[in-house]
């Protein structure tokens, strides 16, 4: 099922003539997050070459980093993960060094690798958040073909909360989570 298919349904439930398509999507896209920081889905993770910028990668797109690998000429190296900033400065106190790198740190949503490659790829293993849905009939990602009968169930839910009915909203959202 696809994005339009799933909001047209959940629409069918609500049966109201005020629902509002972006508005859903929202709500739809807002559960697909909140079920993947529950869930670990395989097909979500990846091996992706990610640009960087002074050592830093934006990892925005990341759930959750597994192995950071640096190439050149061929050869790749798996890098070490420090586990904190303190550790970090005490190996590096110049975080604008640049060299072979050895380490990445972990900052946030960002990745910082050090000492700062001049050239070469890195390639980050991980599981990383799949792209907002949009309200298009080509729109899918593997929860919309897997369980879209939960996005149906759960986007209806939460659009009854918006209207403050509290009941409905209880009642599909625990048809929902059966789903999952």
């Amino acid at each position: 099922m696809n994005t339009s298919e799933i909001i047209d349904k959940a629409k069918q439930i609500i049966a109201r003539t005020d629902v509002d398509r972006s508005l859903m999507l929202f709500f739809i896209n807002s559960i697909i997050r909140g079920i993947l920081r529950d869930k670990s889905i395989h097909k979500f993770y990846d091996h992706k070459i990610m640009a960087h910028t002074n050592g830093v990668i934006d990892g925005a797109s990341l759930k959750s980093v597994i192995d950071v690998f640096y190439t050149l000429d061929d050869e790749t190296s798996k890098l070490l993960k420090i586990p904190d900033y303190k550790t970090a400065v005490s190996l590096y106190s110049d975080f604008t060094a640049t060299g072979t790198p050895v380490y990445y740190l972990e900052e946030g949503t960002e990745i910082r690798i050090l000492p700062v490659p001049t050239d070469g790829t890195l390639t980050v293993a991980g599981e990383f958040w799949p792209d907002d849905l949009t309200d298009s009939a080509s729109s899918s990602n593997v929860l919309t073909v897997e369980i879209p009968e939960a996005l149906v169930y759960l986007g209806a839910s939460e659009y009854f909360d918006y209207f403050d009915e509290t009941t409905k909203g209880n009642y599909w959202r625990q048809k929902g989570m059966t789903v999952l």
